[in-house]
């Protein structure tokens, strides 16, 4: 059981193109509720740099991208709506490179953007599928380097969280979940007040770990790894996966009361 609900997080967190559909990193779109700025950078094939390149022929290894507060907007779109000098933008970048995206805020992200802005109503997001909203499962947090391969599959490059420190630059994070839990799964009743939640029992693994967060309830479930600090959203009847549960865990539902379960497993 540990395994095909470690299995459905890592899809559900990890790979976030629909199925079957091989989208370009520069197709990826992102939502920030507060905004914030995304630092870029290029690779090609061999994991080399590929240097932007703005109107007057200027080329600069990496670039800042804002993203504007409550809005989806297409991240090839945003790179053609940078003026890194203040005067001249970016021309829009090849599909077929990879992005290395370092957050300077928190957002939620989907492959839906095209990369030169020629979808969509003025913010490079694809026609006919959704756009990353507030409630949009992948979570990029702020602080942590991401790198967008094409197939818009996310692997983690660095991060401050601890629950992060040590995997390899390029892995996708599931050949390294290879120790798990035998404790089994802790039940919590999770309200509207912000709760600590129960992890799993007897012969947890020890640090660093992951908490595989199932919501058994109707409510939607935002947990974190401190009180007041609700990052992950665990829509109700879905698993979520939670990189940073090493020490504590907390629930708070959105509306109503849900049952969550939550269970330990080390990599």
């Amino acid at each position: 059981m540990l395994l095909s609900l470690l299995a459905a997080a890592l899809l559900r967190v990890r790979q976030i193109n629909p199925p079957g559909t091989l989208a370009a990193p520069v197709q990826a779109a992102f939502y920030s509720a507060l905004g914030g700025s995304l630092n870029v950078e290029m690779r090609d094939s061999s994991g080399l740099p590929v240097p932007f390149v703005d109107a007057i022929g200027v080329k600069r290894s990496a670039v800042t991208v804002t993203l504007p507060a409550g809005t989806a907007v297409g991240l090839g779109w945003e790179i053609t709506q940078t003026r890194p000098d203040g005067t001249n933008l970016l021309k829009p970048v090849s599909a077929g490179y990879s992005m290395v995206v370092t957050m300077g805020c928190q957002a939620t992200e989907s492959p839906v953007g095209t990369y030169d802005g020629s979808a969509g109503a003025g913010n490079g997001i694809a026609t006919g599928y959704p756009a990353p909203g507030a409630n949009t499962p992948t979570n990029f947090l702020a602080g942590v380097t991401y790198q967008l391969g094409y197939g818009a599959v996310v692997s983690v490059v660095s991060s401050s969280l601890p629950g992060f420190s040590g995997l390899p630059a390029k892995s996708n994070v599931s050949s390294n979940f290879n120790t798990f839990s035998s404790g089994g799964e802790a039940a919590n009743s999770v309200s509207t007040s912000a709760s600590a939640l129960t992890l799993s029992g007897g012969g947890d693994p020890s640090s660093p770990v992951c908490v595989i967060v199932t919501n058994a309830g109707s409510s939607d479930v935002w947990v974190s790894p401190y009180s007041g600090g609700h990052t992950w959203l665990c829509p109700a009847g879905a698993t979520t996966y939670v990189p940073s549960g090493s020490t504590a865990l907390f629930g708070l539902a959105n509306g109503g009361i849900s049952t969550v379960y939550c269970t330990k497993a080390a990599y």
